[in-house]
């Protein structure tokens, strides 16, 4: 292990560490300078640094490794090994792939090379960058998984036209920027489906996985990154798809990129385009060399496949956690010749001998000296060639994305629309021209809290979109596209014109059908408490959606929220009778729900007069005697709006900030203590001790489906829940 990473402070806690951390991994250089990014080199090597100027806008990079260690601190105190000793290097023009079974450590180790490891892994050993312990910049590089987040409601042109704004420097002409597009969109192969709708249209349909996953790497691509790392990228695509997307990032390679990929399973077609292989086996190194000659080191090395297949892709066979269940299953189905050849050897002792064979290997002495020959040549220092979109475009460019999605989505503000228009008809006729009798107090009272809380409730439908909204915010923030204070500001101006005709039409409706306060001032206050209301709701409604990490779970805690809000804001009890600890103190003055039905009371309720044959009651009365909804006075209510709605967006932008770091304990802390006592009871459980009796067997049947579920939350580790 380096002497220098041993000194270096530990990483910040975090699911994925932002790109702007990336110092704390790549040490910057004493020999940066602004006047000199490169260090002497031969006349080659200077042919090609102003090759990758030309071309990709900046200098190559090499990545190399030496005996890069992951370890993973565990709640009890102990450790455990992720990745153990693994060295290897990925150069300008080669695609380096890293392969392995599940949980062989491929996404780790590129985590760990890319800088993005999660909380409570230590990293071990030597990473350099062009043989410098330096600060990945903007721009150079750019990591990719498999999950293909994106903004659904637009199109393919669109998506990319975002991604050049937001990416590429405000000094490049609009021209320019376009031209980078359409050259992408051409190289990736997106030009038929270019016009089409990321997600689900209603006049055509959607984008292919296929085209999904290279649409993702095109948005990426239009900053000209040098440095690729790709997790997993072609999971779940079909053969054919995989084998276009791979093709496609050979050739980006072949410009002059250094691109790591990581797989867990392979075909012939794709494995020949590898230029080097990087195979793991429980975190450690089983072969490190050129792609084309790893079948031949692997025949030498003893391992032969009872079928005709890719020894490459028999040994992650082996190496999978289903393998003695295939060679059961072949038993059964008595087909000899292939049970003879699968099991006559154990996965374990398989992967041993190859780890032995090859460190005593000429393949690995020379991938040595080659690790060693590249990491002492200095190259260029790594600076900020890409800058971003000034804030302003970004705000811009952010509230037009959003606005387009939003404008697009019937189901999200046009459906609440609808809705909310129903639903006033429906109030305003069944309240329909109230009189200024006593009695008529309580039906104003009742008008007024269903037609806020209406209103609000409303807002929880909106948490499956902006779940969405915040899966593809997190992930470009973590690559550092624009900041987190442009999406907030974007989301809201977006928003606010379909809150601004939903408050309106919405007051319309209710409040001359009704017949409440006469009075142009009454009913602009009736309509611009409703305004604000709904924004101050939505904020609270985006931080929900930040904090829980699913979205029907998110509308379960949103509604909750709204419900306790709703009880203690001085309608179902009058503020005096609720109960002062915890209720009042602090539930109802943390209720924005409270200021918000206060304001509309005092606005309706003053200035009026009620009669009933003899006796009379004055507005104020009422206010002061019937609900006590004194202080702050309506304007007073507004203002508290205003900050509450101003507080959850700035608790939004702490969340988004500090996404996986104390949020993930904060919103799944519990689930984990529980998934973790699941794995202990299971693990330690006598087989026969579940079978004695038909009771114990059915609980246990049930937890099983409890536990595959959390398993595939990640709660519960695989082999509790296989054995479950």
């Amino acid at each position: 292990m380096s002497a220098n990473l041993a000194s270096m402070p530990s990483s910040p806690p975090g699911d994925i560490i932002p790109l702007r951390n990336f110092n704390l991994l790549y040490q910057s250089s004493p020999s940066m300078s602004p006047k000199s990014t490169t260090s002497p080199l031969p006349d080659v090597a200077d042919a090609l640094v102003q090759y990758h100027n030309e071309i990709l806008g900046g200098p190559p990079v090499t990545l190399t490794w030496k005996d890069v260690k992951v370890l993973v601190t565990h709640p009890d105190g102990s450790t455990h090994t992720l990745v153990d000793n693994i060295s290897g290097f990925a150069e300008p023009f080669s695609l380096v792939a890293i392969v392995g079974a599940p949980k062989s450590g491929k996404t780790t180790l590129l985590r760990a090379l890319s800088g993005r490891l999660v909380q409570d892994e230590i990293l071990e050993g030597e990473i350099l960058l062009n043989g410098r312990r330096q600060q990945i910049t903007y721009g150079t590089a750019v990591y990719l998984t498999c999950d293909g987040i994106i903004s659904e409601m637009l199109t393919v042109e669109e998506n990319m036209y975002i991604a050049a704004v937001l990416k590429l420097p405000p000094t490049m002409s609009m021209k320019q920027k376009l031209n980078i597009v359409e050259q992408t969109i051409l190289d990736l192969s997106l030009k038929e489906c270019s016009s089409k709708q990321v997600g689900w249209c209603r006049n055509s349909k959607s984008l292919t996985q296929g085209e999904r996953r290279r649409l993702v790497l095109a948005m990426e691509i239009v900053m000209r990154p040098r440095l690729l790392y790709l997790d997993e990228v072609t999971d779940g695509l079909n053969g054919s798809a995989a084998l276009l997307y791979m093709t496609k990032v050979k050739l980006l390679a072949g410009e002059g990129r250094t691109v790591l990929a990581s797989f867990q399973e392979l075909n012939q077609n794709m494995f020949e385009l590898f230029d080097y292989l990087l195979i793991l086996g429980s975190g450690r190194r089983v072969y490190f060399g050129e792609a084309r000659i790893a079948h031949e080191h692997l025949t030498r090395s003893g391992l032969h496949s009872p079928v005709e297949q890719n020894l490459v892709g028999y040994f992650l066979q082996t190496q999978s956690a289903d393998y003695e269940e295939i060679v059961a299953s072949m038993k059964l189905l008595q087909d000899l010749e292939k049970v003879d050849g699968l099991g006559t050897e154990v996965p374990k002792n398989i992967q041993r001998t190859l780890e032995a064979v090859y460190e005593s290997s000429g393949i690995c002495s020379s991938m040595a000296a080659k690790i060693t020959g590249i990491s002492i040549k200095k190259g260029a220092v790594l600076v900020h060639l890409v800058s971003h979109a000034t804030f302003v475009n970004q705000i811009v460019t952010l509230a037009y994305r959003s606005f387009v999605s939003i404008a697009r989505d019937l189901g999200h503000y046009w459906a609440r629309f609808m809705l909310s228009i129903f639903a006033m008809l429906l109030i305003g006729t069944i309240f329909v021209n109230l009189d200024h009798s006593i009695s008529s107090i309580q039906e104003r009272a009742s008008c007024l809290f269903l037609v806020y809380e209406i209103l609000v409730y409303m807002t929880v439908g909106g948490i499956p979109y902006f779940h969405r909204e915040i899966k593809v915010v997190t992930k470009e923030k973590l690559n550092a596209h624009y900041s987190v204070a442009a999406f907030i500001f974007g989301s809201f101006l977006s928003a606010f014109p379909f809150l601004f005709i939903t408050a309106l039409f919405s007051s319309c409706f209710v409040y001359f059908l009704v017949g409440l306060h006469s009075g142009f001032g009454h009913f602009f206050y009736f309509f611009f408490n409703l305004l604000v209301s709904l924004v101050t709701s939505e904020g609270l409604m985006m931080t929900i959606s930040a904090l829980v990490p699913i979205s029907h779970a998110g509308m379960i805690v949103g509604s909750c929220i709204q419900t306790i809000f709703m009880l203690v804001a001085g309608y179902t009890a009058r503020p005096i009778d609720i109960p002062h600890p915890i209720w009042t103190y602090p539930m109802s003055y943390l209720s924005f729900h409270r200021y918000g039905i206060w304001g509309l009371y005092q606005n309706e309720f003053q200035g009026l007069r009620f009669q009933h044959s003899t006796s009379h009651m004055s507005g104020q009365q009422v206010i002061d005697s019937v609900y006590h909804m004194v202080n702050p006075g309506k304007w007073g209510n507004i203002l508290v709006l205003l900050l509450l709605g101003l507080f959850y967006r700035v608790l939004l932008y702490v969340c988004l900030m500090t996404t996986g770091t104390y949020m993930h304990a904060l919103g799944l802390g519990c689930l984990e203590n529980l998934g973790l006592q699941i794995e202990v009871a299971i693990l330690a459980t006598n087989e026969q001790d579940i079978t004695r009796n038909a009771e114990s067997a059915y609980e246990w049947h049930v937890l099983a489906d409890i536990v595959i579920l959390m398993q595939s939350a990640g709660f519960v580790k695989a082999e509790a829940a296989q054995r479950a």
